[in-house]
């Protein structure tokens, strides 16, 4: 396991040259299962590195989130729904936290 908690093999030193293309794909698992994202380097044609990652997803309601954030210290919490601050409808795919430290 690495620093960022998710298991991955190394892709040795930067890959440079005209010759060497990198292709990074990611994979999504079945529910519950984490994402990956993978790594390869190719040096026309036999693969010189590659790497994989797990991606640690966590969902949150938004109160939790609200909590969270007064428990750290944060005050004024408010919640947008998306980038264009207007209240959050249950519609909406992204929200959006501003509060003040």
């Amino acid at each position: 396991m690495d620093a960022s908690g998710g298991d991955a093999e190394r892709v040795p030193g930067p890959v440079t040259g005209p010759a060497k293309r990198e292709v990074a794909r990611s994979r999504r698992q079945r529910r519950g299962k984490p994402h990956y994202l993978k790594r390869s380097v190719w040096d026309s044609p036999p693969l010189v590195a590659e790497e994989a990652r797990a991606i640690t997803v966590r969902m949150y309601f938004r109160d939790e989130l609200v909590l969270m954030l007064e428990r750290a210290g944060f005050r004024d919490v408010e919640v947008r729904g998306g980038f264009d601050e207007r209240a959050p409808t249950p519609e909406d795919d992204t929200l959006v936290y501003v509060a003040t430290s």
